[in-house]
């Protein structure tokens, strides 16, 4: 009785100790310098993060025992706490489907409980999970899937690439587990080929590992701070500052303690670079940084969701935060810059306004949202020449800046150096001397102008008005070239307009109108155009009020066009003078006869008695319920051919023709057919409908 009252106290007593090692969890000031992991320590990193976020701990007296081998238990409990849960309260129980609750030890009671609500502890290992066993490699990878949320995915694969030699080895059902554990980078081979998937994992082991998956989760807690290193202090009070995802920043201090890693080698302070993705754990009272992990943003770890293209520089708004990258094949690829994007040029930190045309840059696109999030970029230094498309003077702490268009018509933007040397026609002259339209070569070094040799230019624009824009502070004219081209001239203060060889005003000037545009430095200093006349008839299809009244019509020769009525347009309607104001907008169907000048209105005639008319086409379907055939056919618009469906309507009047024979119109779907040719003739309505008279086929 005795002996037995004995055994049952150095039970509990064991038991208390091991409660104090997983439990001290809690006790924020657990240390992450152990004696027996030495400075060369493969695992040194791991393990003093694992051991600061609470997840494998020392086993006491600064002693991490980094050979002992991790349990099943403990492998389910460090999972457990690398999602999270580091305050489960202490009457957790653990659901009744795991057999042998009762044998679980009280240290392990509350993790495990959370173990099988996670998906962690499935199948089998509910029935027998022999927690006390050391974890096999395999099992550990099958656990770490399972808390990842991945084990549906493991079913559903249907074809195992496992490349070892000891495949065999690994349970069947679990191959998908570790093909997936491999994919993601949790567990690694051997370079033998081998996985050795019935070997234990050390706590060294677990530590690697779990620094993985705690990666892939990227769960932020309380003493951590993560972002992009935007700057480095090495100096009286060493620090870096960082701009989180959110785009705040913040500074973190760092002394003599902190550990720093790059790719999970110590390096110094000294030795990071802006841009860099930034992992700190911080003390207990967030003062300072007791761990520092750095990835090149190429590295960063597995949980960040980003790839990178790399290219040439077209475009960059700062306003509209568009960015366009010239891929290394030609291809133009625009994207979002996003709102805490990070900016680095020449390995300095930048803002949006020092990225310029031309310069390499590498960029960095969230996969989720493909924006981007940081563009790396580097300096430029060439030659270059074309036309002044646009130059702005600067002054007042803002930059000069210059926009190029070269003889390929790329527009180019560059930033103008402050002691920038300028020369125009031959002689030394001022900045301010250079004008749109003038020919430059431009000198580019660190992506800034310091030399330009300007020509003064001037250039005739022919082509029709497209549109006049009054919204700018001179009026702008879009003129439509010969070959279809759009371009538009900017209007010098002084500009001389002249309209059928007599002095007008931009008010004058209707779109249409034939123009011949002289440009002196990029403005219109003069403008001579002249009106085109001409006559159309066809069936009003309708009217739209907008800014200005303007009619569709359908055209005798099937093109259809839209046109502003002029507001001293003389209108008659059925013989009689009319205003604009007398004008129905539901009028359509109806025939009419326009006077056109320079695509504005300025006669109408209109006809209010049924318009007559042919319709030639295919039968597409027809309605003998509806009394309707649908027939496609083609029409000209703008002098392009086009494919419509047209609504022919019928009535017991309608006279059907076959060939010689003549069809009544009750047992016209005996004899009708889809894909039949048909000639249509018959008066739209005043509805705007289409009413048949005679269809033959």
């Amino acid at each position: 009785m005795i002996k037995r009252r004995a055994l049952k106290n150095l039970a509990c007593i064991i038991g208390i100790l091991i409660i104090f090692s997983f439990t001290s969890s809690q006790i924020h000031a657990q240390t992450n310098k152990f004696a027996d992991v030495g400075e060369n320590h493969w695992a040194k990193p791991y393990i003093e993060k694992m051991a600061l976020k609470g997840v494998i701990l020392g086993r006491g007296a600064g002693i991490f025992a980094p050979e002992d081998k991790v349990t099943r238990y403990e492998s389910v409990i460090m999972l457990v706490r690398i999602l999270g849960y580091t305050d489960i309260p202490s009457n957790k129980t653990i659901p009744a489907a795991f057999k042998g609750a009762d044998k679980v030890p009280e240290w392990a009671r509350k993790e495990i409980a959370v173990g099988v609500e996670e998906g962690i502890i499935i199948g089998e290992d509910l029935e027998n999970f022999r927690g006390s066993e050391p974890a096999k490699r395999y099992e550990v990878a099958v656990f770490a899937v399972r808390a990842l949320g991945l084990e549906e995915e493991a079913k559903n694969i249907k074809n195992i690439d496992l490349n070892f030699s000891d495949i065999s080895q690994i349970p069947l059902a679990f191959r998908s587990h570790v093909q997936i554990a491999l994919e993601k980078g949790i567990i690694t081979g051997f370079e033998d080929r081998t996985f050795r998937p019935m070997e234990s994992i050390s706590r060294a082991q677990a530590a690697a590992l779990f620094s993985r998956v705690d990666a892939i989760l990227n769960r932020l807690t309380s003493k951590e701070e993560k972002g992009t290193l935007i700057e480095v202090n090495t100096h009286d009070l060493p620090a870096i500052t960082i701009k989180r995802d959110d785009g705040t920043t913040r500074n973190i201090s760092v002394n003599n303690s902190t550990s720093i890693y790059k790719d999970w080698k110590k390096i110094e302070l000294n030795n990071l670079i802006p841009g860099d993705y930034v992992v700190a754990i911080m003390s207990s009272l967030g003062s300072y940084a007791e761990y520092i992990e750095v990835h090149d943003r190429g590295q960063l770890p597995p949980s960040t969701s980003t790839h990178t293209v790399t290219g040439t520089i077209k475009q960059v708004n700062p306003q509209t935060r568009l960015f366009v990258l010239t891929l290394s094949s030609g291809t133009e690829m625009p994207y979002k810059i996003a709102k805490n994007a990070l900016v680095v040029l020449d390995n300095r930190a930048a803002d949006l306004d020092s990225l310029i045309f031309g310069q390499t840059a590498a960029i960095e696109i969230n996969k989720e949202t493909g924006e981007i999030v940081s563009i790396r970029a580097e300096s430029i230094e060439k030659g270059l020449e074309g036309t002044v498309y646009s130059i702005f003077f600067g002054g007042g702490g803002f930059d000069s800046i210059i926009t190029i268009k070269d003889n390929k018509g790329n527009v180019e933007t560059y930033k103008i150096a402050d002691n920038v040397v300028v020369m125009k026609d031959g002689s030394t002259t001022r900045l301010e001397n250079i004008k749109s339209a003038d020919y430059v070569v431009l000198d580019i070094k660190d992506s800034k102008v310091v030399k330009i040799v300007a020509e003064s230019a001037e250039k005739t624009v022919k082509g029709n008005i497209e549109d006049i824009s009054y919204i700018t502070e001179r009026p702008e004219i879009t003129v439509k070239l010969a070959d279809g081209r759009k371009t538009i001239c900017p209007t010098a203060e002084d500009v001389k307009i002249t309209r059928n060889g007599r002095t007008a005003k931009f008010l004058d000037l209707m779109k249409g109108d034939k123009v011949d545009i002289t440009l002196t430095y990029g403005e219109a200093t003069r403008i001579e155009a002249e009106s085109i006349n001409r006559n159309i008839e066809g069936t009003i299809e309708g009217f739209t009020l907008g800014d200005e009244l303007s009619i569709t019509v359908l055209t005798t020769d099937n093109t259809r066009e839209t046109l502003i009525i002029s507001p001293d347009a003389r209108i008659r309607i059925d013989g009689e003078y009319k205003t604009i104001d007398d004008i129905s907008l539901g009028m359509k169907g109806y025939y009419v006869d326009i006077r056109v000048e320079s695509d504005v209105v300025i006669r109408m005639n209109i006809e209010t008695k049924e318009a007559e008319g042919e319709v030639r086409g295919t039968v597409k379907h027809f309605n003998t319920d509806a009394m309707l055939i649908v027939v496609e056919t083609e029409i000209y618009i703008d002098g392009k051919r086009q494919v419509i469906d047209k609504v022919v309507f019928y009535d017991d009047d309608t006279l059907f023709i076959e060939g010689r024979d003549t069809i009544k119109p009750r047992y016209l779907e005996r004899y009708l057919e889809p894909g039949d040719t048909v000639t249509v003739f018959g008066k739209y309505q005043v509805d705007g409908t289409f009413l048949a008279e005679l269809v033959k086929w």
